[in-house]
């Protein structure tokens, strides 16, 4: 029996929040007890948020979980509604107060001035960490981004409580298309977060070979350790107990994407292309749907028409289980990568979700990244030149053709999609953590989930 040693992870976004963003902490939560760490998880202190999902904290019971407010819009707005809802019976006052008190601080320039509103949080988060630092034998920190506030606890724990510091960026700070601003003050702000992180973390970790890749370049003089690519990927204990693809029956071909639509991850290229195949309907063997399971954003929604909706079905936000029982059922997956450079150093964790309970994968990736050559490793998969209409319309036919006749690849090579399995990957942060508490640990002997050689 493995004796149990404790760590904290901070991770603003934990369920019952949902969404793809809090997966990576919780199976870390879930899985680490198995390396013989129980992770002392300080998440958010607020309901506040857009996506939330009650069944992923049954997930959660194998750590000890420190919701803790901070002074953020959303964090106020619960304080508020909790103290005031109930006297003038206003259920839903907490939320309409996040949402006007998040509405004022962007325009009163706060975001721009702290960078991230939740930074102020870390206050109060560095706080519970010193409580639960004398309760408990603590003897790592391990802080995941976003938000990338999270790091400045992590780094100040360090300074202050003398403990080794896992940083772990599941997105570029810097380099990252969801996060592009004009606002220099902002750009500023990140590139000083980047610098700290890289600087005073005891080993950072990555989940896309190409952003460590990018940031060894920069920081390869001052980095303590060489950087880790430890990717997202799938727990077999979320797989679909009945998978039920091509349900709809032959004459209708479903597309799944899950997922946001959102900025440069534009829903523009598929919309033409499937307006372009109404068009040519008789050309094809059967009636081709694009199912939407997330959310999509005004701007994106701005793109559509009224007959959109015959080719599209926007399905929106479902808990994870449900939304990984819509990739069983597709009769193909949708994946798609913005073609900005920002878009070469994120790679969706839902990937690795697709291969392990989807079937065919049609997909638009930059060509001779990590994450191209592990869909060409585990087959079934269609790959696009350019995200053109032209280019998706033709992949989408190529595709209904070849599912009418029987042909469509659906099915993984197994040996490559297991080395994403999540409690594998765990047990390879765990290794890292370890590496952290021995001074002077050379470079871990890290196996490679993207090398082919792995896959051998």
């Amino acid at each position: 029996m493995l004796t149990e040693r404790h760590l904290l992870l901070i991770a603003y976004h934990f369920p019952p929040r949902g969404g793809s963003g809090v997966q990576r902490a919780l199976k870390l939560a879930r899985y680490l007890p198995q390396s013989g760490w129980r992770a002392h998880v300080i998440c958010a202190g607020h309901r506040h948020f857009p996506l939330m999902d009650e069944s992923l904290l049954e997930e959660a019971d194998t750590a000890s979980v420190y919701p803790t407010r901070g002074y953020e819009p959303a964090a106020i707005a619960k304080r508020l509604g909790d103290t005031f809802g109930a006297l003038i019976g206003g259920r839903s006052l907490g939320d309409s107060l996040a949402w006007r008190l998040n509405l004022w601080f962007d325009r009163l320039g706060l975001n721009q001035l702290l960078m991230e509103r939740e930074r102020l949080w870390t206050a109060s988060a560095y706080a519970q960490a010193r409580q639960i630092a004398c309760q408990y034998p603590i003897e790592a920190v391990l802080t995941t981004s976003p938000v990338c506030a999270t790091h400045l606890v992590g780094r100040r724990i360090k300074r202050r409580l003398g403990l080794p510091w896992i940083a772990d960026l599941r997105d570029p700070i810097v380099d990252n298309f969801v996060r592009e601003t004009r606002s220099a003050l902002v750009q500023r702000s990140r590139r000083r977060i980047e610098q700290q992180v890289l600087c005073e973390a005891d080993q950072v970790v990555v989940t896309c070979p190409e952003l460590g890749d990018r940031l060894t370049e920069r920081y390869a003089s001052a980095i303590a350790r060489p950087i880790l690519t430890i990717p997202n990927g799938y727990d077999p204990a979320d797989c679909p107990a009945a998978p039920a693809r091509n349900s709809s029956g032959m004459d209708r071909f479903t597309l799944t994407y899950v997922g946001s639509f959102y900025r440069e991850q534009s829903v523009l290229p598929l919309v033409e292309a499937l307006r372009e195949l109404r068009q040519r309907q008789t050309e094809l063997p059967a009636r081709i749907i694009l199912r939407i399971v997330g959310s999509i954003s005004e701007s994106q929604r701005s793109l559509l028409r009224e007959k959109d909706r015959e080719l599209i079905e926007i399905v929106g936000y479902q808990t994870h289980a449900q939304a990984v029982a819509e990739m069983a059922a597709a009769d193909a997956l949708i994946l798609t990568i913005p073609s900005n450079e920002g878009g070469r150093y994120c790679i969706p964790a839902k990937v690795y979700e697709y291969l392990a309970f989807g079937g065919h994968i049609l997909a638009n990736v930059h060509p001779g990244t990590a994450i191209a050559g592990i869909l060409q490793q585990a087959g079934g998969c269609t790959l696009l030149s350019e995200s053109s209409p032209q280019a998706w319309r033709q992949a989408i036919v190529q595709c209904c053709m070849e599912w009418k006749a029987g042909r469509l690849t659906t099915r993984h090579r197994t040996e490559v999609v297991e080395r994403f399995r999540r409690d594998r990957l765990t047990a390879l942060y765990a290794r890292a953590i370890e590496s952290c508490l021995t001074p002077g640990e050379e470079r871990l002997a890290m196996p490679d989930p993207f090398s082919v050689k792995e896959a051998a």
